[in-house]
Order: structure tokens, then sequence, then C-alpha cells
């Protein structure tokens, strides 16, 4: 079954048909998932895939290939999610791709979930600027934010009209990089645990995080469990101003 899935989807975009070809490959390996076991999916498919002359094709795509090379270095890598906001310019490779490679990247950056990150990422900024139209100079923390993308959208930011945003993370290198970005503007940094907070190990009064006019985190709470994520909602909650 998963050779003919791969076999089919290659011809389809042999032939030119990349979005029904790139639809029927991820529905088909989507279904094989949810049927095998971890053992099953590593020692049969992933093989059958990377062996496959489809890989190949696929991987001339500069999203799939920055992807692929972070997920090899068991990395998150934040340029394949900017590739997703800003273009294959910010892909490995990417101005150099052929025309192929460009017609797949249309289609993996255009999928649900890369227009979700889109949206999810203009949202946010756009709740930025609606408390700092209510409030003058206001406070905001978010935690565990990334890169701060959405900070390039925010008006109230780019405008000065914060008096403070401050990103929470764990990760030294992602802060250091906001810093360098942002740094000249009214970002500051604060490095510390959010899963020891979501955990109720720490709260974010221990790090000084108080007396915020918005508090928000656009990437930790899917990772949490149901627990974890209400005690770091209450923290969240009793950083905040009181009204």
């Amino acid at each position: 079954m998963i050779r003919e899935i791969l076999n089919e989807s290659y011809a389809g975009i042999l032939q030119g048909q990349v979005g029904t070809a790139l639809t029927l490959l991820h529905a088909g390996l989507d279904e094989a998932r949810r049927r095998m076991s971890d053992h099953e999916w590593r020692s049969l498919v992933e093989p059958a895939c990377l062996s496959h002359p489809v890989a190949a094709l696929i991987h001339q795509d500069p999203f799939t290939a920055t992807a692929f090379a972070a997920a090899d270095a068991g990395s998150a890598d934040q340029r394949a999610l900017d590739c997703i906001y800003y273009g294959a310019m910010c892909c490995t490779g990417g101005a150099d791709r052929p025309s192929l490679g460009r017609r797949i990247f249309g289609y993996t950056t255009n999928t649900a979930i890369a227009r979700a990150l889109r949206c999810q990422r203009s949202y946010v900024a756009s709740v930025i600027d609606s408390v700092a139209e209510q409030v003058s100079c206001p406070r905001v923390l978010a935690i565990k934010p990334g890169l701060l993308r959405e900070a390039g959208l925010s008006y109230a930011l780019t405008n000065c009209d914060l008096a403070e945003l401050v990103a929470f993370d764990n990760d030294q290198p992602t802060l250091d990089r906001i810093a360098s970005e942002y740094g000249r503007s009214s970002v500051c940094t604060v490095h510390g645990s959010p899963l020891a907070v979501a955990r109720g190990d720490q709260d974010l009064a221990d790090y000084g995080l108080r007396h915020f006019d918005l508090a928000y985190s656009s990437n930790l709470f899917n990772q949490l469990s149901t627990e974890a994520g209400q005690r770091l909602a209450l923290s969240m909650w009793q950083a905040l101003r009181p009204g």
C-alpha cells in the first residue's frame, strides 16, 4: 500500500499535478501512521519513503529541505517557521531552487496549519494593538514566544506605544536573537522556565513578572496537560494588573 501511494504521488508530481499528488501522499501516509505502531512506522515506512524517488522531488521544496534538516539534527529550527511567515528567501537555498521546488513550496506553505500559524501571528499582534488602544503604555508578557514574530506586525510596538514587552523563555539563544532583533524597541527578555511554572514548581512572580496589562503564550499550551495548562493560566492571571 505504501509503495503504491509513493508511486502514484511521484507520477502525479512529474505530470505537473503537484497539489493533487501531495494531497494524496499526505492523506495516504497519515492513514498509515494512524494504523501503525511507532516501531512499524520507523522500521518500515520511513525507510521506504526516504529511499523512494518522490523524496528527492519533494526535497526540492526549500521549506521541506529546511524542516527536514532541522528534524534530522534533532532541533526545532526557527528558519522553517520563517519560511512559512516570510517566504522562500528565508529557507535553505530558497533563492536557487528549481521551478518544481517553488511549486511544491507554494503547496507546503499554504496547508491548513501553515495558514493557521500566519493567522495566529496576525491575531496576537492585533490583540497587542487593541490593548495599547485601551491602556496607555501597557506592559505585555509573552511566554515562550519563539522568535516573537508577531512583533513585526504590531503597530503599537513599532510606534513605541508599549511601555515594555517582556519575552520569557528558557531558551537563551532564542532570547538573544529576540534582543538582537527587537532590543532597540521596548522589548526585553527574561530567562527562566515556563515549564516549571506550568508544573507548579515556580511562579511568574518568582521572576519578578507581575503588573502586566496583557499576558499570552502562543506556543506553549498545546504542549501541556490540562492540569499544567490551568496552573500556567492561573499564574498568568495573577501576573496581570487588577481590573
